[in-house]
């Protein structure tokens, strides 16, 4: 039983361990500066970070990009992993579809932050709770999301800034699992 317990466990965690550098705009191109049509990303499960820079023109270079969380797993963390400008703060949304719908009124959008200043939402904070209270606009959601599509659109008004966010994707528990790792770690304690 002890070693069913602990592949189950060893197999999570390589699983998390294979997922890296999903897109890196200095390798692998700039982001799209289409809402209609953002670059379409891969994400596994574990970390998946996204590396990027913005420009403080916000007609040249807003960046929108989109992936699917697939079946089983859902989004639970957005991590702020880097932030480099002079200004104190840019701004994030995120919206369920394969576009943004638009980005003149924010119809559609699920949340919206602005990230790097305030508390919460600071270099290594997760940036899931306050982009859910949808403060600047959209519908708002708690807790991570679910398997779908979602789109995100990352914006800087003031300043260049050199960001990297990280997508945590995590397998949803099932009360099976949750059920054996209990029961693993009642025997252990014995």
């Amino acid at each position: 039983m002890r070693r069913m317990i602990c592949a189950v466990l060893a197999g999570g965690l390589s699983a998390a361990a294979m997922a890296g550098v999903i897109h890196n705009e200095a390798i692998d191109g700039d982001l799209s500066d289409n809402n209609a049509a953002p670059t379409v990303l891969t994400v596994a499960p574990g970390s998946n970070q996204v590396i990027g820079s913005l420009q403080f023109d916000p007609d040249v270079d807003p960046d929108y990009f989109r992936f699917d969380v697939p079946a089983g797993f859902e989004l639970t963390a957005v991590v702020l992993d880097q932030y480099d400008t002079t200004e104190d703060q840019s701004f994030m949304a995120v919206q369920a579809g394969t576009k943004i719908s638009d980005p003149n009124t924010g119809i559609g959008l699920l949340g919206t932050v602005l990230f790097g200043g305030a508390p919460g939402t600071t270099v290594g904070e997760d940036l899931l709770e306050e982009l859910g209270q949808a403060n600047l606009g959209g519908d708002g959601f708690s807790g991570p999301l679910g398997e779908g599509t979602y789109t995100f659109w990352v914006q800087e008004t003031a300043a260049d800034v050199d960001y990297t966010f990280d997508f945590q994707i995590s397998p949803i528990p099932e009360p099976a699992s949750l059920l054996l790792l209990s029961l693993g770690l009642l025997i252990r304690r014995r």
